[in-house]
């Protein structure tokens, strides 16, 4: 065989035998090495350093994260967290004390869809989906929510007891939302890898505050940010399990399932070219190669298929007492969220509120529409992006994609934006000011409904279409900085340089154990992943 030239220090360490399986799978309290140090967002982050005067001032030049930076993180945002939620309940005193009546719970901006749901009877008078509620000789109707949200309420109404009241469910989905909170601020925490203070992000929001008690959606953000969590450890099955429950409580969930799968594609086709040229790499033109050299087949289940399938059984199930009994009502409760016509927060409603007419089936074919529209192009993105892009920034392009194109785009669906903002978009001044932009829209949600409510009341339409373009911009924009972080990875403060685990060894999202063997299969066959462009960048090649 013709001899090798020898890697350098940085391609060895690449492409050591199982590396870079070992890195993917590290969580944040391991990343304190001299390699792979825990980001301090002080020193990196302008309004950080600011904010900081508070606590005696941004981190030092010698100042050292710690030998458990992940426990400091933890208890800073858990104490944030539910400091911000402690707050967000005290907002809502009054609709407590007055058992949210109308119209003052749009008043005083403290509407809550659980006592709402409660107190329509569809909850604790039958079961749901299963049973109609209507007054006598109407023929009833049957509860329109995801059914993860109705069975979760319904449960809820069981636990309180015989004669529970709308204050009872709702305080129990606090507690339920202030675990889910802490949950949702420990993934996000082990999920940024060597950033875990980017969980302060999420748990600081002004989101937080006015959306997270709006509805339940702190569980299927919780469960959306647990799944990217299990699939960085390479537990498929329980990412898919994990992404199924999210899907039923809150539908949209549905497209991170979706970004696994097309990151995956990405980096198994990046991976392919290192595999077949693994044995070339050490043989000479006339040599013959042996089998017994050659890089085995792919594994004929992927992952992301066991996760998909995963997730879809669960959805599946949750739903199949509903489908048994009736179809119909099964089949209502999946396009209820298309079919029902433009709702509040949606682009589709600036239609009303100017005065331009519409159709129903207009704006159903048309959302439709531009939802396949944008995942192509998501999809194209991906495919085409100069390296596979992280996970969490293509979940994040697909829940936008979904949302700004849906009839309806509540003022609670932020909750599940906030995680995967954080976890792609790590700016401080970028993601505080988004927060207070989905802060002002659902306040002025609430303020245009207390108009219908009480004429010459309230906000009138053309003040809610100026917030509903103030809110849509700012989703827009969050949107065109993650495309440009996937076009331009340099300015992807989240990646670090490649030098460990080769392609796609900077998403801590996503180790992918395929791609990682494959990788290392090269290595024992002498090849050496391909360098990133700041690693060529310092060494001068």
């Amino acid at each position: 065989m013709s001899p090798q030239v020898p890697a350098d220090d940085g391609a060895r360490r690449a492409v050591r035998p199982g590396r870079a399986a070992d890195v993917g799978h590290r969580d944040a309290d391991e990343l304190d090495g001299a390699d792979a140090p825990v980001v301090l967002p002080t020193r990196e982050d302008p309004l950080a350093a600011a904010a900081s005067a508070v606590v005696g001032g941004p981190a030092g030049r010698r100042a050292r994260p710690g030998r458990d930076p992940l426990r400091a993180v933890l208890v800073a945002g858990t104490a944030l967290g539910l400091a911000v939620l402690a707050a967000a309940v005290v907002l809502r005193d009054y609709c407590r004390g007055t058992v949210w009546s109308t119209p003052e719970r749009f008043l005083h901006a403290c509407y809550s869809d659980v006592p709402t749901i409660w107190s329509s009877g569809y909850l604790d008078r039958v079961v749901p989906y299963l049973e109609r509620f209507g007054a006598p000789g109407t023929g009833g109707t049957y509860l329109d929510a995801p059914f993860g949200q109705g069975w979760l309420l319904w449960g809820l109404g069981r636990l309180a007891g015989e004669g529970a009241t709308a204050t009872d469910v709702f305080d129990l989905t606090v507690l339920l939302g202030a675990v889910a909170l802490v949950l949702l601020v420990a993934a996000t925490a082990r999920v940024a890898g060597r950033r875990p203070w980017d969980a302060l992000l999420v748990a600081g929001s002004p989101v937080v505050l006015c959306c997270a008690l709006v509805g339940t959606t702190l569980l299927p953000a919780a469960l959306v940010v647990g799944a990217l969590w299990a699939t960085s450890r390479g537990r498929a099955v329980t990412s898919g399990v994990l992404l199924g429950l999210a899907t039923l409580l809150w539908q949209p969930a549905f497209v991170v399932v979706v970004a696994l799968l097309l990151v995956r594609l990405r980096r198994r086709r990046d991976a392919t070219p290192a595999d077949d040229g693994a044995a070339s790499a050490v043989a000479g033109p006339g040599d013959d190669i042996d089998e017994e050299q050659r890089p085995a087949a792919p594994v004929v289940v992927d992952a992301g298929v066991r996760t998909a399938l995963a997730a879809l059984v669960v959805w599946v199930v949750g739903g199949l007492p509903v489908l048994v009994d009736n179809s119909s009502v099964w089949l209502g409760a999946v396009t209820a969220r298309v079919v029902n016509g433009p709702g509040y927060g949606s682009v589709w409603l600036l239609g009303r509120l100017l005065d331009v007419p519409t159709s129903v089936a207009a704006t159903t074919a048309t959302s439709l529409l531009l939802a396949v529209a944008g995942v192509a192009a998501v999809a194209l993105l991906v495919l085409r992006a100069p390296r596979a892009p992280r996970l969490p920034v293509v979940a994040l392009l697909l829940v936008l994609v979904v949302l700004l194109t849906a009839p309806a785009l509540p003022p609670q669906a932020a909750v599940v934006v906030l995680p995967l903002a954080a976890l792609s978009l790590p700016r401080w001044r970028l993601l505080l000011a988004w927060g207070v932009v989905e802060a002002a829209a659902a306040t002025g949600t609430w303020l245009y409904l207390y108009g219908l409510e009480v004429p010459e009341r309230g906000l009138p339409e053309w003040g809610y279409a100026v917030v509903l373009v103030a809110r849509l911009v700012a989703l827009v924009v969050l949107g065109l900085r993650a495309v440009d972080i996937t076009l331009h990875p340099g300015r992807d403060v989240v990646r670090r340089p490649a030098v460990e685990g080769g392609p796609g060894a900077d998403d801590p999202a996503l180790p992918d154990d395929e791609v990682d063997d494959a990788v290392g299969r090269a290595g024992r066959h002498g090849a050496t992943a391909p360098p990133d462009d700041a690693a060529t960048a310092r060494t001068g090649a």
